[in-house]
């Protein structure tokens, strides 16, 4: 049996990493799963949104990873992270959508593809409009 397609997510190792990552939410919608290394459930919910992550358009949605114990602390309050695994949506270089992910990880997928879906069809009603 062939083993289900993945997709790297793109790692953030550095405040002014995750700043150009955000500023990419422009164009398209930017997911940040903020995880820890020594966290069994981030572990396990990387490796899901490895496999969803390939399902997407990469240059519709960006999926980053945050290792939280590999990055300034400072960056890690500033995006307002308590808990592990949390993921967040950016639009616009804004935060739109966050979920502290400490339920299972097909309730967790199926919560994120709502909000990408949503800042999707905000994105194209936004585009419409301007023109």
């Amino acid at each position: 049996m062939e083993a289900a397609p993945r997709r790297e997510l793109e790692k953030i190792s550095s405040s002014e990493e995750f700043e150009a990552a955000i500023a990419e939410s422009e164009d398209r919608v930017v997911v940040v799963d903020f995880m820890a290394t020594w966290c069994r459930k981030c572990v396990f919910l990387k490796g899901k949104l490895e496999k969803y992550a390939s399902q997407h358009d990469p240059n519709a949605v960006k999926f980053c990873v945050v290792d939280v114990n590999a990055v300034p602390q400072a960056m890690i309050r500033q995006c307002g992270v308590t808990k592990m695994p949390t993921l967040q949506i950016y639009r616009g270089s804004e935060k739109v959508w966050e979920l502290i992910a400490g339920e299972d990880g097909e309730s967790v997928l199926s919560k994120l593809a709502f909000a990408i879906e949503e800042q999707q069809k905000r994105k194209a009603k936004t585009s419409k409009s301007a023109r």
